[in-house]
């Protein structure tokens, strides 16, 4: 199986060591990688003749506001001084 071009080095060590843990995509977003690996299509699985490939969902990552997350409104009203992130608001 080919390895995709994001895990190479210590990260495809990284990612062999630690498969089926559920933190890629935190992973990803640490790297700073994002950009370049979660703008794609997600298909389904091809049965030849059963099962035709179909896109399924096409993800979009900006990299301008999806490296942080906003902060839940809940907090904002709780804390006088806290405020929303700007890409957030």
């Amino acid at each position: 199986m080919k390895r995709p071009s994001h895990y190479t080095g210590e990260r495809a060590s990284f990612a062999a060591d630690m498969a089926g843990e559920g933190l890629s995509h935190f992973d990803i977003l640490r790297w700073k990688t994002a950009e370049k690996v979660l703008n794609k299509e997600v298909v389904s699985i091809e049965v030849p003749g059963v099962l035709p490939l179909r896109i399924i969902h096409t993800r979009r990552f900006d990299a301008a506001k999806d490296y942080q997350w906003p902060v839940p409104q809940t907090a904002i009203d709780n804390a006088k001084n806290l405020k929303q992130n700007p890409a957030w608001e």
